[in-house]
């Protein structure tokens, strides 16, 4: 089964914002294949995301990205993605399923204590190619005791901790290739 692939735009995708698409998808499940979450404009959304409720298996993924052409260079504010003030120990993306890809987007979250992607109750998260900065706490949080988690090609900075892999170092966190 091809994928299902939902398209985020202000004007003329299926939804206006990830938070958006992420409820009006929700009966999303495994045999579906993966379910990919595409923001085709350069658009950084100021709501908050939680990733949550799917029936996911390591053969159907939920991916949230960006097309190439509104893809972040590397600098701030110059790609899709979410920015904001989204609160004490919260995130721009918090992940509490398994099996599910952030990549390509742009991440910041100014509060004291804020973070740009939480996965710290799930297994097999993969943040790829984001550009994550202004968390004060962590850029990735990945605490907590979960197996397979994926932080590669990464930018961050201006992170309290960039990548933060904490629990029992006995399951496996991976961080490749970033430049924190």
């Amino acid at each position: 089964m091809p994928h299902r692939i939902v398209e985020i735009s202000a004007s003329g995708g299926d939804y206006t914002s990830f938070a958006a698409a992420l409820a009006g998808e929700s009966d999303f499940q495994a045999g579906d294949d993966n379910i990919i979450f595409r923001r085709t404009d350069n658009v950084r959304e100021t709501g908050a995301v939680t990733v949550s409720g799917y029936s996911t298996t390591s053969a159907h993924w939920v991916i949230l990205e960006c097309t190439s052409g509104v893809q972040h260079d590397g600098t701030r504010e110059s790609g899709a993605g979410i920015s904001g003030d989204f609160g004490w120990w919260s995130a721009a993306i918090t992940v509490s399923i398994p099996y599910v890809k952030i990549q390509r987007l742009e991440l910041s979250n100014t509060h004291s204590s804020g973070r740009g992607v939480n996965a710290q109750t799930s297994s097999y998260v993969t943040v790829d190619s984001c550009l994550i900065y202004d968390c004060q706490l962590r850029g990735i949080d990945f605490d907590a005791d979960y197996r397979c988690r994926i932080s590669a090609n990464n930018v961050i900075y201006n992170c309290g901790i960039g990548v933060y892999g904490g629990g029992d170092y006995s399951t496996s966190t991976y961080i490749y290739n970033n430049t924190i």
